[in-house]
């Protein structure tokens, strides 16, 4: 996500991915005023012509009663009542209108964002300034290594001299090979690896990779591409799959998350549970973490007012927190609790 301009007023913001439009879905809400260059239908004024009219560009300004993400159309579609716009002529106040955000157009937003909007918000741009990942795609003969951030960086190409007709060398050379492209992933500061290629030269190196890396293998995620050359790296950006495997990584990472919890729970270890247990250890500066769902941070959540104020602490604490999806797996897991701390020590 790319923040153009932010005040406390007002943000402008141009989403890069389907990710990102996910993450606006946590930013806009009803009742927000809304301003982006739309497409609105023009009927044609001559009653003799039947047709349903012509799509002029406009730039109009609403209020906000829905928003929801069309993930098979890769646009966010925002919904609300016209306040203003121009040209004058295509633009009536008082009548419904949707924008449709698609990544690289931009929305701007005119609110005070809350604490969990701000989270989300920046934990969005974050993601656009730091190495997201580190692609590489591999067969038996060679590897290409590449970082991607806002753009994509060519690392380094490693050859393999491995062949199967000089059975006392295979093995070595194999060795060597799988070597030098770990040395190479290990010089990647980054958190998530994306393995991919033809065939079972990809799954032989991770297998091979748990067995001597295992903490670097914990980090791998494995996606398809059908050569191991630059046009498999440019194939995993197209169509969503690599948007796909991060988003993968994180839903990983909330099941741990979720899994340490209830694994605590279960043995009476250092948790607890409760808005005001969780307040409690939070101004204790007891809470080493703290697990919450989307759900009791949304507008129009009766408690929404007080836990974004908690999280607001947390931040201020330089704690850290987990803001679980809902409508995830690891989100339903948890629905029941809503919200939890993983403690320092007891209470």
């Amino acid at each position: 996500m790319k923040a153009v301009h932010r005040d406390k007023e007002s943000v402008s913001l141009v989403p890069e991915s389907l990710e990102d439009l996910w993450a606006l879905t946590k930013i806009v809400a009803e009742g927000d005023e809304a301003s982006a260059s739309s497409l609105r239908r023009v009927k044609n004024l001559d009653l003799a012509r039947s047709d349903s009219g012509e799509k002029k560009r406009v730039r109009v300004r609403i209020r906000v009663e829905r928003v929801e993400l069309a993930e098979n159309a890769n646009k966010l579609r925002v919904t609300g009542v016209i306040l203003s716009g121009e040209p004058e002529e295509f633009v009536q106040a008082g009548e419904y209108h949707t924008i449709d955000v698609e990544p690289g157009e931009k929305l701007t937003l005119y609110k005070q964002l809350n604490a969990f909007e701000k989270a989300e918000l920046d934990e969005a741009v974050k993601r656009r300034k730091r190495v997201r990942a580190c692609l590489t795609v591999l067969d038996e003969h060679h590897a290409l290594v590449a970082q991607l951030s806002d753009r994509l960086k060519f690392v380094c190409e490693i050859s393999s001299y491995a062949s199967k007709r000089d059975p006392k060398g295979f093995a070595a050379a194999k060795t060597e090979f799988y070597g030098q492209l770990t040395q190479a992933l290990k010089q990647q500061e980054v958190e998530t690896f994306v393995i991919a290629g033809p065939g079972f030269a990809k799954d032989d190196f991770i297998e091979w990779l748990k067995q001597r890396e295992p903490s670097l293998a914990a980090k791998v995620v494995t996606a398809h591409a059908s050569t191991a050359e630059k046009s498999g790296l440019n194939e995993l950006l197209k169509g969503g799959s690599l948007e796909r495997v991060v988003a993968g990584k994180r839903l990983q990472e909330d099941y741990a998350a979720v899994e340490e919890f209830m694994k605590r729970v279960s043995k009476g270890g250092l948790v607890c549970y409760g808005f005001e247990e969780v307040k409690r250890a939070v101004e204790a500066r007891a809470a080493d973490g703290v697990l919450i769902s989307d759900a009791l941070l949304r507008r129009g959540n009766p408690f929404a007012r007080e836990a974004n104020a908690l999280l607001d602490a947390v931040k201020r604490q330089g704690g850290s927190f987990r803001i679980l999806d809902s409508q995830s797996e690891a989100g339903l897991e948890f629905e029941s609790f809503k919200i939890a701390a993983l403690l320092r020590y007891r209470l």
